[in-house]
């Protein structure tokens, strides 16, 4: 499988305008905005910490994370060919 990325420096926006399942890149780093969900932390000091709230996903690890919605990220769309 092979991934074909493409971006532009220009078009920088804030996150609240990426569309959900849509992907940006963010510090070098590949991201999709996913529906927003809540996610339990088993070694949250108290129950009342131990859901946390997140909103995007790292391609690459599969971690999940939140952003704030004015973080400025970049756009960019996906070439995706699966070869055997």
């Amino acid at each position: 499988m092979t991934t074909e990325v493409d971006c532009s420096e220009f078009n920088l926006t804030t996150h609240k305008e990426i569309d959900i399942g849509s992907h940006f890149l963010w510090s070098g780093q590949l991201f999709q905005r996913i529906q927003p969900t809540w996610q339990l932390d088993q070694a949250a000091p108290s129950p009342a910490e131990a859901y946390t709230f997140k909103n995007v996903i790292k391609v690459e690890s599969g971690e999940l994370f939140y952003f704030f919605d004015e973080e400025p990220v970049v756009p960019v769309n996906l070439n995706i060919k699966v070869t055997q």
